[in-house]
């Protein structure tokens, strides 16, 4: 049976505190799309004041049309199996009514080439945007077909 699956955007957003490399940030957030595509996004800044005056940038980007699976196979590739199964546990409480995947990955392991799933404060936010019509288990099924969820 073909699926019926298609994954319409991925975001990226991740905050640069006052205390950061903002270099250093950019690179772990790159770390999560191929590098044949990095420069071809575009990265915006957006700068905020923290409750106490200090500044705080967002950085986001977001990968639409023919290059998102291809980044969301470098994301399943990079993905460790604790944070795949970790994944495949939580799956209903990520997956909004809009049928957005969200994803956090720890920031120092991104920047070290390593994603996983994290629930803490200092990450780096994925949301997947996908398009489907069956419910759950067809969204289960294709990221399975993919690898981003364990068979088992």
């Amino acid at each position: 049976m073909k699926t019926t699956v298609r994954v319409r955007e991925i975001s990226f957003t991740v905050t640069v505190h006052a205390t950061e490399d903002k270099e250093k940030v950019t690179k772990a957030l790159l770390e999560l799309i191929p590098e044949e595509l990095r420069k071809r996004v575009s990265i915006t800044e957006t700068t905020y004041k923290g409750y106490y005056g200090n500044p705080i940038i967002l950085l986001s980007t977001a990968i639409k049309g023919r290059y998102v699976i291809d980044v969301l196979k470098y994301i399943t590739r990079k993905m460790d199996d604790i944070s795949k199964k970790i994944l495949n546990a939580t799956l209903d409480l990520r997956i909004d009514p809009a049928h957005r995947l969200h994803l956090r990955f720890n920031k120092q392991d991104a920047y070290r080439g390593k994603l996983t799933l994290y629930d803490g404060d200092d990450i780096i936010k994925v949301v997947i945007s996908f398009k489907f019509k069956e419910g759950l288990e067809e969204l289960r099924k294709y990221l399975k077909s993919i690898g981003l969820l364990p068979n088992a």
